[in-house]
């Protein structure tokens, strides 16, 4: 070494092996004094949880949460120990929906939306579609109105089980009338 030289010692930033999504550090072997980068990058369905460094004694260093799952600490003169933690996101996910059991990721998703936009079918409350409920004869001859537009109806039916008034009524009576569908007898018609 000549006259004047510095030496620059070097240490390892060693990152603990996780689950649930990735750590990236901006050096892995940086001097004393330098600030280090972490970077999280979650799996889908989690979320960063945190960051927290150890020095080569065990000692905790200081991390700042520097927001959008970046971290940053100031290298000590000692190798260090990054780990990083994810939890499950629970943040609803924007659907576009007003149902609570219809989330973006499940398979009924698309249909659920199209049948809803195009106001073929409402849910079975104003926060719930109920996807995997069995569709009964009353919610089919509905979507069909709905789907014709839900023309005017003159005929009532003599059907003794379908009420005046009720959500189904006018489809009833309007896919009866054009022979859609029938009454298991003159005045059973069995909704549900």
């Amino acid at each position: 070494m000549g006259i004047g030289q510095t030496i620059v010692t070097r240490y390892d930033v060693t990152v603990e092996e996780t689950s649930n999504g990735t750590v990236k550090v901006s050096n892995s072997r940086p001097s004393a004094g330098l600030t280090v980068t972490v970077t999280l990058t979650p799996d889908e369905g989690y979320k960063a949880d945190g960051v927290t460094v150890t020095d080569a004694k065990g000692n905790a260093v200081a991390v700042t949460d520097k927001g959008d799952s970046k971290y940053t600490f100031r290298m000590p003169r000692s190798n260090v120990t990054v780990k990083a933690s994810f939890t499950k996101d629970d943040t609803p996910v924007e659907t576009g929906l007003p149902f609570t059991d219809v989330k973006s990721g499940d398979w009924f998703y698309e249909a659920v939306k199209y049948v809803y936009d195009n106001k073929l079918m409402d849910g079975t409350s104003t926060t719930t579609f109920a996807p995997l409920m069995s569709t009964n004869r009353a919610m089919v001859v509905t979507m069909l109105w709905r789907l014709e537009g839900q023309p005017k109806v003159d005929a009532t039916l003599s059907f003794t089980d379908v009420e005046s008034g009720v959500w189904y009524t006018d489809a009833v009576n309007w896919a009866a009338s054009k022979g859609i569908v029938k009454g298991y007898s003159d005045t059973v018609f069995a909704p549900n």
